[in-house]
C-alpha cells in the first residue's frame, strides 16, 4: 500500500507533467519498474525453453502409455 506522501508525490509529477516542467511520469514509472536487464531476459528465455521441453516430454509419455 503507498503512504499519503507517495500518492502526494505522484500527484505533484503529474501536475509538473501537465505544465510541461517534469517528466511523464507513466514512462518514468514504466522505465523505473519494467526494466529488465539482458542477463534477466536470457534467464526467462532459458525457463521457457525448460517449460516448453517438459511439457513435451509430458505429451510424449501420456502417449507411449
Amino acid at each position: 500500500m503507498l503512504k499519503k506522501t507517495s500518492l502526494f508525490l505522484i500527484f505533484m509529477e503529474g501536475v509538473l507533467f501537465f505544465f510541461t516542467l517534469g517528466k511523464n511520469p507513466i514512462k518514468e514509472y514504466d522505465k523505473k519498474f519494467r526494466k529488465k536487464t539482458d542477463a534477466e531476459r536470457i534467464a526467462q528465455d532459458w525457463r521457457n525453453v525448460g517449460n516448453d521441453i517438459r511439457t513435451a516430454y509430458e505429451k510424449y509419455k501420456e502417449q507411449t502409455k
